[in-house]
């Protein structure tokens, strides 16, 4: 049994191939809180996510169609800043807090190498951006 099986006989390992977004410099607090809505206990998908976009060494934004959720890590996750591919310890097709975020960089696929995993802490829904055209027509 070759050793991708092994790893998902354990668990489920699900691969996340999107384009990932990684802006040069990462939001402000006041941008991650102004973003940031209700913590919800579980992101549940059927195989695999939209995309992805990191936002710092300890936080992450996944999407799940047009919804998108900001998962936290427990600690700092320098593996991120390099993700090209990420990949999921969980049990089911469900994150949770517990479960683990695998930062692949590019030109690794998974079952060529194990990185280092990430544990996440907390997750919740990303709010849409403000639209400026709207704020400007409000304060006009």
């Amino acid at each position: 049994m070759s050793r991708l099986w092994k790893v998902l006989g354990l668990s489920t390992f699900l691969a996340l191939t999107a384009c990932a977004h990684q802006p040069e410099q990462g939001p402000s607090e006041e941008e991650l809180d102004a973003r940031r809505g209700e913590e919800v206990p579980r992101v549940c998908f059927s195989r695999f996510l939209s995309g992805f976009q990191v936002l710092g060494r300890d936080r992450l934004i996944v999407s799940k169609g047009r919804r998108q959720y900001e998962l936290q890590m427990f600690s700092l996750c320098p593996e991120l800043k390099f993700a090209h591919h990420l990949g999921f310890d969980s049990f089911g097709s469900c994150l949770s807090s517990g479960d683990r975020v695998l930062a692949y960089p590019y030109g690794v696929h998974p079952g060529d190498w194990r990185p280092p995993s990430c544990r996440i802490d907390k997750i919740y829904q990303w709010l849409p951006a403000p639209d400026p055209d709207a704020a400007e027509a409000e304060n006009s």
